[in-house]
Order: C-alpha cells, then structure tokens, then sequence
C-alpha cells in the first residue's frame, strides 16, 4: 500500500514532534500549534492535536535487505518490543515480509516492516531517510462487533 498522505491524532502534540523530529530525525515539512507533518519518503505523516487520547497501529516500509541493521539504528533511540522471550522480529509467511515494533511518543504500536518481493534492496547503511512510506495503518478497539 502506497499512503501518501495520513493524519493521525494525539494528546501529546509536543511529544510527538520531539520523537519523530529529534529522537528518530524525520523532516518536519510543517508546523504550527495544532499539528505538525512529516517527510516520511513518499509519505506525509501529519499528527494534530487532540484532547482526546487516540491509539494507532502504524507501519513504516523499509528496503528489503535493511531489518537487521534498522533494529540495531532503533535500538540506540527507542526500545524494541519484546515479542516473546526475547524475540524481536515477527516473520509473516504469507506476505514474504518480516517487521519489529516499538511505541511512539503517545503509545502508538509504531513498525517498520520489510517486504522480500519488492526487491528493493540498497547498499548503504541503514539511515532514517531510507524508510520508503508509511505502508499500513490500523486503528486497535476491544470490541470488532460494535466499531464494525
């Protein structure tokens, strides 16, 4: 999936932009007391400000050859998340792809997956300006039935 341009909402405004712009170092395209958006390869994030607490499941595509290397670059800024004893990657078969998860500012499930087929392999070391887009996005509830 292609998303070329998502807006998302928190209650910590501040925070966020503090994450994304100085502890993970995407560009900030724009800014101002409500909302701020992000450069995020082809993808703009755009985060406002809300009084009410949001929860988000978002994916962030990286190159195909670069999972290992991106954990490591993550790791000096943000923890992984521990899937099971000790596990940080999760493999999905039926899609050729592999990820890892770590929280946003705002405890948003934030991942950056690599998806095998799309060969786009680069030969550089990983860096925060080779993330490709945002490639997924949910939005979590407790209850399928009743937000169907």
């Amino acid at each position: 999936m292609k998303i070329q341009k998502l807006k998302l909402y928190t209650n910590k405004l501040v925070l966020e932009k503090q994450f994304y712009s100085e502890t993970l170092g995407f560009e900030i395209l724009e800014s101002t007391v409500s909302h701020f958006t992000l450069k995020i390869g082809w993808s703009e994030l755009t985060f406002e400000k809300s009084e009410k607490d949001y929860k988000y499941h978002y994916c962030f595509l990286i190159p195909s050859n670069k999972l290992n290397q991106a954990i490591e670059w993550m790791e000096k800024r943000v923890p992984i998340l521990d899937l099971e004893n000790g596990r940080k990657t999760q493999r999905f078969e039926s899609w050729n792809a592999d990820s890892f998860y770590f929280y946003d500012a705002s405890g948003n499930i934030a991942e950056f997956i690599v998806r095998h087929e799309l060969k786009n392999a680069i030969e550089s070391d990983f860096k925060i300006s080779d993330v490709l887009c945002v490639n997924e996005i949910g939005i979590p509830t407790s209850d399928v039935e009743k937000n169907e």
